[in-house]
């Protein structure tokens, strides 16, 4: 039996989701919303309202680079479910990770970069509202 695979917006949603699902998971809260990009071998995740209550009362008092910091080690932990989620949605190996972010606006992109494997050949959107 043939698993069939979701592309396009179908596919960028689904993504979104997952993301916003794995952000939830990691630091007990998901952004407000995610942007999903998918190239012919790279993904990009763009998330907005990040940031907890307690981050934000830290970014009120001048400790934006200690949430910085907390980010990057969240995003680490979150890593491996994330690349699991996109190589199960796409069918593709992940070879490369990165992922940052700001605080004011409170953005997040988290980018994907995919290894051999079928691609549609467009590029597409979808949009995850939480």
């Amino acid at each position: 039996m043939l698993e069939q695979r979701l592309t396009g917006g179908q596919l960028a949603t689904a993504i979104s989701n997952a993301v916003v699902r794995r952000m939830a998971e990691v630091s007990g809260r998901g952004p407000s919303r995610a942007r999903t990009t998918l190239g012919a071998d790279t993904i990009f995740v763009v998330v907005e309202d990040t940031l907890t209550r307690a981050e934000r009362e830290l970014v009120r008092i001048g400790d934006q680079e200690l949430v910085l910091r907390l980010r990057e080690s969240l995003q680490r932990a979150m890593h491996e479910s994330l690349d699991n989620d996109i190589e199960r949605l796409t069918g593709r190996p992940v070879i490369g990770f990165m992922s940052t972010n700001n605080i004011d606006p409170d953005l997040a992109v988290e980018v994907f970069v995919l290894g051999p494997g079928a691609t549609n050949g467009r590029t597409t959107s979808g949009d995850s509202a939480a």
